[in-house]
């Protein structure tokens, strides 16, 4: 299947609970992950962590083409599970910036479990870390 013929998925879309993400100008639902996902994203998210910080404190020197494969695929593995029919071709066939590649990974490392929501008021658990950062708990 080629990327223009991938769509989100329209039950997942029509949940308002389900985070999204946009790229190239279509709005994908990110569900929760499964553990088929967890186990290929997290480490791939812990890897990423000091990079992400970097590139937030140094811009776009740090993002290298293997940095950009590896985003790629964190954000293509929690499509993956909400989206049947797309394929990874597709996914790196699909229009998107750096920009949208970037602030789609904190949406699925909130999705895998490894950070959550803080909302407005309220205080995260004792231990978590508290912060407006793009890593961290939002």
């Amino acid at each position: 299947m080629t990327a223009a013929a991938i769509v989100p998925n329209a039950d997942l879309l029509a949940d308002e609970d389900i985070p999204r993400i946009t790229m190239g100008g279509v709005t994908w639902p990110i569900p929760r992950l499964a553990i088929r996902q967890l186990e290929k994203v997290v480490p791939l998210i812990v890897e990423a962590l000091p990079i992400l910080g970097r590139i937030g404190k140094e811009g776009l020197t740090p993002a290298t083409g293997s940095v950009i494969h590896d985003l790629g695929t964190i954000v293509y593995l929690a499509l993956e599970r909400g989206h049947k029919g797309l394929t990874r071709d597709a996914f790196d066939d699909m229009a998107m910036t750096l920009e949208e590649l970037l602030d789609a990974v904190p949406v699925v490392m909130r999705q895998s479990g490894l950070f959550r929501t803080v909302k407005p008021g309220e205080r995260p658990p004792a231990g978590e870390a508290k912060g407006t950062s793009q890593i961290g708990t939002h």
